[in-house]
């Protein structure tokens, strides 16, 4: 069975999403997260379960 969530969190108008990004988008192979556009898509274990 493949489990998945979605969590969305607002930043305020002041953040630099630009540098956050910038930041999370070195890992070209996209082992972590990847980086599309204004998004980051970011694999977890959450609790051992996955």
């Amino acid at each position: 069975m493949k489990l998945s969530s979605f969590t969305e969190i607002i930043l305020p108008d002041n953040y630099h999403t630009q540098d956050f990004l910038a930041f999370h988008h070195r890992d070209e192979k996209g082992a972590s997260e990847i980086v599309q556009q204004s998004r980051m898509k970011k694999g977890i274990i959450w609790h051992g379960n996955y």
